[in-house]
């Protein structure tokens, strides 16, 4: 089970040579007493974390969002309500990824952080 809920965080499972080892290593992390303390507590609401816009509208700092297009823990519009309310946000949807943006493609996210870091953008 444990590894069908992985398979999901990602696109496509071949980037990852030992993709069983990599389900180990998170299922031994995952269940940790103090992992799964801090999950349960993160998840007590029940519901999806939504902040208001009011808030949202207040940050005045540049944000950039990015999403794995293939992203099935998170759905895109998710990131397109952080746009919409985020006064300056960009947000950048990568192809050919899912929920592990900094994993399957730090070759398109490096240089757009690097980037941004640099006030680039």
């Amino acid at each position: 089970r444990y590894r069908e809920i992985i398979r999901n965080f990602v696109y496509d499972v071949r980037i990852f040579p030992d993709f069983e080892g990599l389900v180990r290593l998170r299922y031994e992390s995952a269940m940790q007493p103090e992992t799964r303390r801090s999950y349960e507590a993160m998840m007590a609401s029940g519901g999806p974390i939504t902040v208001p816009p009011a808030s949202l509208g207040s940050i005045e700092h540049n944000i950039l969002v990015i999403h794995g297009r293939y992203d099935r823990i998170v759905p895109l519009q998710s990131s397109i309500y952080l746009l919409s309310h985020l006064p300056h946000a960009e947000l950048v949807v990568l192809d050919r990824c899912g929920h592990w943006v900094q994993i399957e493609r730090w070759d398109a996210m490096g240089p757009l952080v690097r980037r941004f870091f640099r006030g680039e953008n």
